[in-house]
């Protein structure tokens, strides 16, 4: 029942605040809010207004840096795989049990 009425507020109260924000943000912005209000819709996002970028620069250090942090971090996942595959089959003593 909470959430009906919740959802029931929401949907009479957001509706008037957006418009009070929108008419604040025309007073402060003017005619650049207006072409940003004009390509964006209100609530849902659309794909149409997407732009991809011909061309990305590359930071190839901080990229390496993430393919870095990313073998380690597959390889640990693998490792706690390893470990559980072998306390399963008796090969390697478990000293304590979380679960």
């Amino acid at each position: 029942m909470a959430p009906a009425i919740i959802f029931i507020v929401f949907a009479i109260l957001y509706p008037v605040e957006i418009r009070k924000e929108e008419i604040s943000m025309k007073r402060r912005f003017g005619s650049e809010y207006e072409l940003y209000f004009s390509n964006t819709p209100r609530f849902i996002p659309s794909i149409k207004n997407f732009k991809e970028d011909q061309k990305l620069l590359i930071d190839v250090r901080r990229y390496r840096k993430g393919l870095v942090g990313l073998s380690y971090f597959i390889a640990f996942i693998a490792g706690l795989g390893l470990v559980d595959g072998l306390h399963e089959n008796g090969i390697l003593k478990a000293f304590f049990l979380i679960y």
